[in-house]
């Protein structure tokens, strides 16, 4: 049955090239965006930041609350940051970074950048390898280190127009740092829809990250990002870093009781994953109905004409015979 089928479709399609045309480019439309859709989906909430074990890197997400008073309180100050790399067992290399506005001088010349403020091990931790000089190492973020930098590959060529750069000084936000290295083109840093073009540590960041950013708790500007160690879950993780929080809160600001999750470790985050998932699953599914429906007019097209169920079901509406298709692949399914 299903052979004859396909060989009336396929003399239908032979005698009608005009209508081949229609149909391709009817279902190509509805493919096409599925796929692009998907890909946007994969990107931003399944693919995974790190190059090196991805499946143990995570994000440490804190909230103090709901609404705006939940959302200014997911990121940790540069002293929780510490205390937490000093207590915990079950996350290695954890890691604080910050995006940040740069105006980069060189060349007389000023430009607007995007880059992320990061301690010594964040580059190491996402696996980011450099096409020329090194990356960021701890020995980078001390507070006798010489301010170093690296550069994106993209900033690299349209800024230096892929000239040697290496051990040459510029000034970023009035400071001067020395670029050691620049990194690969596929690495783009930890922040969605934010093209970054350099990195420096944090302890050779100046102000950039408030007036007292070492000693203040107040200003939480870093967001924390760790690896498992084997054999650690991320639910352990959590209670581990649950009751570190508590501690330091009680020690600290008692009028903060923040909740610790412990999360995937891919583009989005927090509050911002959560709504990603419900717009792109939503999405998805309209696109989807798209393609359901163009595989229906498609269908109605090549239907007999000679019966009477042809011309019926040929009459119907587009979500009609969508409906019919969805009804005809879950029978299927059943059977």
């Amino acid at each position: 049955m299903i052979s004859q089928d396909l060989r009336y479709g396929w003399r239908s399609l032979t005698r009608s090239p005009g209508f081949t045309l229609v149909a391709i480019a009817t279902l190509a439309v509805g493919i096409g965006a599925n796929t692009t859709i998907f890909s946007l989906m994969n990107a931003v909430l399944l693919r995974p930041l790190a190059a090196h074990d991805p499946e143990r890197v995570v994000r440490i997400v804190a909230t103090t609350g709901t609404g705006a008073a939940g959302a200014s309180a997911r990121r940790f100050s540069y002293r929780d940051f510490a205390d937490y790399r000093e207590r915990t067992t079950t996350i290695e290399d954890l890691s604080g970074v910050n995006l940040a506005t740069f105006l980069l001088e060189a060349d007389q010349r000023t430009d607007q950048l995007l880059g992320e403020i990061a301690s010594g091990r964040y580059l190491a931790l996402l696996g980011a390898r450099a096409v020329r000089g090194r990356m960021l190492v701890e020995s980078d973020d001390a507070p006798e280190a010489p301010p170093a930098a690296v550069i994106s590959d993209a900033l690299w060529r349209r800024r230096f127009g892929g000239q040697p750069v290496l051990g040459r000084t510029v000034r970023l936000n009035r400071g001067s740092y020395t670029i050691v290295g620049v990194a690969e083109a596929s690495f783009v840093g930890s922040f969605i829809g934010a093209p970054i073009d350099v990195w420096i540590p944090i302890r050779n960041s100046g102000q950039m990250l408030g007036e007292r950013w070492d000693t203040d708790r107040a200003q939480r500007t870093l967001a924390l990002i760790g690896r498992l160690r084997d054999g650690v879950t991320r639910e352990r993780a959590q209670h581990e870093l649950q009751a570190t929080a508590t501690a330091i809160a009680h020690e600290f600001t008692p009028q903060l009781q923040p909740t610790i999750e412990v999360q995937p470790g891919t583009l989005v985050a927090g509050s911002q994953r959560r709504l990603a998932t419900v717009f792109l699953s939503l999405l998805l599914g309209l696109v989807a109905l798209v393609l359901v429906i163009a595989a229906a007019n498609v269908a109605t097209c090549c239907w007999p004409g000679s019966s009477a169920a042809g011309e019926s079901w040929r009459s119907a509406s587009p979500w009609a015979r969508a409906a019919d298709i969805w009804r005809g692949c879950c029978s299927s399914r059943a059977a």
